[in-house]
């Protein structure tokens, strides 16, 4: 069965090995205190798109919408993911570079994070970093809420070689 969702994600109904989708999401929440506290859930994940879950519960405001401290951090996180299912190699050396979040719409309920890669494919990036050892992904994440797009994240990262990084 074929499943689309938004941004064109698509993925193939499928027995997964549950210790391959926490991964990166598991590495993260070992190494960032914050992203602990979210509560995020991975919904999907490979080289295309990574998909993100973030309740609404624990992560409000005073407006009971979303914080948007919390919608960046699980963007944040999103792009990190993205970027290690296409460097694997890398060990978690990634380091974001630069991003900006513009938020379109306040957040009433569950957030969904969706990221992929930004103009580039994954191929040119792995070979860029069997080149040269490092490599700079560009990424995009697209927040929705009740299915309306509720936030806009990008995000620069930057995955090194460990021996090249010590």
């Amino acid at each position: 069965m074929l499943t689309t969702f938004p941004m064109g994600c698509a993925t193939i109904s499928i027995t997964i090995n549950i210790r391959l989708i926490m991964k990166p999401l598991s590495y993260f929440l070992d190494r960032i205190a914050a992203a602990s506290s979210l509560g995020i859930r991975v919904l999907e994940h490979d080289s295309s798109c990574v998909r993100l879950l973030l309740p609404y519960q624990g992560n409000t405001n005073h407006h009971r919408t979303m914080f948007g401290g919390s919608l960046s951090l699980a963007a944040t996180l999103a792009g990190w993911a993205i970027t290690h299912e296409n460097v694997p190699k890398v060990d978690g050396n990634i380091v974001i570079k630069s991003s900006q979040m513009r938020y379109l719409a306040p957040a009433p309920s569950d957030v969904e994070v969706v990221a992929q890669l930004d103009d580039m494919d994954c191929q040119s990036v792995r070979e860029a970093f069997e080149r040269f050892g490092r490599t700079r992904v560009n990424v995009v994440c697209r927040l929705y809420c009740d299915h309306k797009e509720v936030g806009h994240f990008s995000g620069v990262y930057v995955a090194i070689k460990p021996s090249v990084h010590q």
